[in-house]
Parts: C-alpha cells; sequence; structure tokens
C-alpha cells in the first residue's frame, strides 16, 4: 500500500498547523490497532508545532475476536499530546440496545456480537428470553465502568474545517443538523454513488469495505476490512495531501 497519496488542489480547507491522524473500521482487531498506533506515533515525531488529531471512525467492536481489548487500547495507548475523537459505528449501537433489550436486539449476535460477548467472557446464549437476559446482564456487569463511559461518549460525527469526520456517511440532501443517527452510521448506496460536493465538506468515513483506501476529491473510505483482511488503514490528512500509513 503506497506510503504518500498527494492530491491535487481542492476547494477544502484544513489549516495548515494542523495533522489529523484518521482510523478506519477496527472490528476487534486489536493486533492491527496496536500496530498502527505505533506507526501514528513515529510518523507524528516530524511535527513540533502542530496540532495532532487522533480520529477512529467506529465499528471497534464485532467480528474480530479482541473487542475489549481494542477499547482498553483506545482508552490507554494513545499518548497525550493526540485530541481523542471516538466516532460511533452502527455495531456500537447494536451491542448498546441489546444490552437495553435482548430478546428484541439477538439478531447482534449474528451481527459479531458473538465474538465480542466472547473478549468479555460472557457465555453465548441460547436465544431463550432468560438467557439473552443472562448475557446482557453479564456483559453490562463484565464491562468495566470505562468502558460503559467509552460507549455512551461516542460522537455521530466531527468537523475541523472542511473535513466531516463520520462513520457511514451522510444524506447529501438533508442538513448535517437534520441527519438522524441511523443515516449517520448505516447510510451506504445514496451516499457512496453520490458525485456531488457534501454541502461543503469533505468527508472521511468508513463502513463500506473497499479493497483500499478510496480517495475522491469529495470523500475518503479507510474501512479496508480489517477483520477479513488483516489490513487497517489509517490516513494522515494534511492541507490538501493524504498520507496512508
Amino acid at each position: 500500500m503506497p506510503s504518500d497519496i498527494h492530491l491535487e488542489a481542492t476547494d477544502y480547507y484544513l489549516a495548515p498547523d494542523i495533522c489529523v491522524y484518521a482510523i478506519g473500521d477496527i472490528h476487534g482487531c486489536s493486533h492491527l490497532l496496536e500496530q498502527t498506533i505505533e506507526k501514528i506515533i513515529t510518523d507524528s515525531e516530524r511535527y513540533t508545532d502542530k496540532k495532532l488529531y487522533f480520529i477512529t471512525l467506529g465499528d471497534y467492536i464485532d467480528r474480530g475476536k479482541d473487542s475489549k481489548k481494542v477499547i482498553d487500547i483506545l482508552l490507554h495507548q494513545i499518548p497525550e499530546k493526540f485530541e481523542k475523537i471516538f466516532i460511533k459505528g452502527n455495531h456500537e449501537i447494536y451491542m448498546m440496545n441489546f444490552l437495553k433489550a435482548p430478546k428484541k436486539n439477538e439478531l447482534w449476535l449474528d451481527y459479531g456480537g458473538r465474538e465480542t460477548l466472547e473478549s468479555y467472557h460472557v457465555a453465548i446464549p441460547d436465544f431463550t428470553d432468560d438467557d439473552l437476559n443472562r448475557a446482557a446482564s453479564e456483559l453490562s456487569n463484565h464491562m468495566p465502568q470505562s468502558h460503559h463511559d467509552f460507549f455512551n461518549n461516542l460522537k455521530l460525527y466531527h468537523v475541523i474545517n472542511d473535513y466531516l469526520f463520520v462513520h457511514a456517511g451522510l444524506d447529501p440532501h438533508i442538513s448535517l443538523e437534520k441527519q438522524s443517527e441511523l443515516c449517520l452510521t448505516t447510510i451506504r448506496s445514496k451516499f457512496i454513488h453520490y458525485s456531488g460536493h457534501f454541502q461543503g465538506l469533505r468527508v472521511v468515513h468508513g463502513h463500506t469495505p473497499v479493497d483500499k483506501p478510496d480517495i475522491k476529491t469529495h470523500r475518503i473510505n479507510l474501512d479496508t476490512g480489517a477483520y477479513m483482511t488483516n489490513t487497517l488503514t489509517c490516513a494522515a490528512i494534511e492541507l490538501n495531501t493524504v498520507r496512508i500509513l
């Protein structure tokens, strides 16, 4: 994978004293996250006078085997020099809904929830009401308070100058302030196939897996299907340059 991708000048503004490190969907792949953080720390040593952002684009859990460890890493292994922004993905919503109403949200187990339960040392339920309730209760009890706080404080999106960081994307025909949580965390076709500009914002997102980072003038997709491909993608964004770590 190339280390530098230089883009032609665009109309999107990112202040010259800012560098953003944005990471695509992690999905329980703690070993890849640790490797990526090491690369980010090494890469950031070149900067002495820039404000550094560490942004993750959601879907920390499910699919991969180390969801719990991923959260621990994000909470404890990011140097203080980075401003940390953690975006909410649809898989975090699925898990939180399961904790509130296990029977109603039992399909989460088929979307990677089994692996997340196992990472918190919770036995997989047998889909009876009682056992689903047991699994939800155990997950809540086994989860450290810091993890509960992490999931409850995730942001739906974050804007830095002309860059929007979000999990899935947005409806191009609705103002950002009126976008629903469902749209921001699950939209695909309507967003992916839109060729226009997004209300003056360049969108950095994940959610829709691609073989390699999809870098377009108006959007950047960093989801390279880590749990399937063993490739977790991070982009270092400055002015009109994107470097893939």
